[in-house]
């Protein structure tokens, strides 16, 4: 009896351990070996993959917490939409960093696009016009403009030029004047793509433009209108929103926040057909360096082959 006594006593007491260390949560105590310890980091880890562990000497306030990795609160500004604060704090990956070597892309070429047309403010004209037609040639492998194709086009429906129109789009009067109307802007447009060796059959290039306005509405609208048949090449294109949406995470709202989230300065004038491709090139450039390969995401449903651009 008193051999099993002591043997009783022994097993109630507590394991020897180091007088120094001592592992501790919120509610128990845990004394023991390192392997012990090991356990129990391993598990938590497992169970709270959101809390960061620390070991503290015994005698410590709290010698074996948990701490939150909680962010940083965020003020908004004042003068601040709503929507524009929380576009700003999910970018964390958008400024990710680039990576060293570009992705191998689909296409040969890119073709930034973005019209400008005829508008104002409280009734927009019917039919709406095109009044500027860029366009900047990026090749896929380095992501660098190459080329370009700019004209203003005069608007023959609504000639004269709203001032919202001219306010917004930074298109005077005098720069539509006397300029060729659309069906010889794309006269135009095709013999540059010939230039550009962009008519062949192998050729592979698409289209790029921010929203898929500029050709699923803007341009088969007026072409239907004035009767003009169009190429088979606008038929599909690639909505770098869709492109920046599928490499950062978020759906962008507009032009500006693509480039904010990409740590990108927008340069040029807001609404200028030729500045907006400008900073759709960066965007595309800074998308690429993250590894993003570009892939369409648009297309008309019934092409449009085009008569008038035979060979003459």
């Amino acid at each position: 009896m008193f051999t099993a006594g002591i043997l009783l006593g022994l097993c109630r007491m507590p394991a020897l351990r180091s007088p120094k260390t001592t592992w501790m949560s919120k509610s128990n105590t845990i004394n023991g070996s390192k392997l012990m310890s090991s356990f129990f980091d391993n598990r938590d880890r497992q169970r709270f993959p959101d809390r960061s562990h620390r070991r503290v000497r015994s005698g410590q306030k709290d010698p074996f917490g948990y701490t939150f990795k909680r962010p940083i609160p965020q003020l908004k500004p004042l003068d601040e939409p709503n929507f524009i604060f929380e576009e700003r704090f999910k970018n964390e990956a958008a400024m990710a960093s680039p990576v060293m070597k570009l992705p191998n892309q689909i296409f040969d070429y890119f073709l930034v696009l973005d019209f400008e047309a005829t508008c104002d403010k409280a009734v927009a004209p019917v039919p709406q016009e095109i009044i500027e037609f860029p366009v900047i040639k990026i090749d896929a492998r380095t992501m660098e403009p190459i080329a370009s194709f700019h004209e203003y086009v005069l608007p023959t429906v609504h000639p004269q030029l709203s001032p919202f129109c001219t306010n917004l789009t930074g298109i005077i009067q005098d720069m539509v004047d006397n300029q060729p109307p659309l069906e010889e802007v794309l006269k135009l447009f095709h013999s540059w793509m010939e230039k550009e060796v962009l008519n062949q059959p192998n050729a592979r290039f698409i289209f790029v433009t921010c929203g898929d306005w500029d050709l699923a509405k803007m341009l088969p609208g007026q072409a239907q209108h004035f009767g003009i048949e169009l190429p088979s090449y606008f038929q599909q294109w690639i909505n770098v929103k869709h492109a920046f949406s599928e490499a950062i995470g978020h759906y962008p709202r507009n032009l500006r926040l693509m480039l904010e989230s990409l740590g990108i300065q927008h340069t040029g004038r807001a609404h200028s057909g030729i500045d907006d491709c400008k900073n759709i090139v960066n965007i595309m450039r800074g998308l690429a360096e993250r590894g993003h390969v570009f892939r369409p995401s648009g297309q008309v449903k019934e092409p449009n082959l085009a008569k008038v651009y035979k060979k003459r």
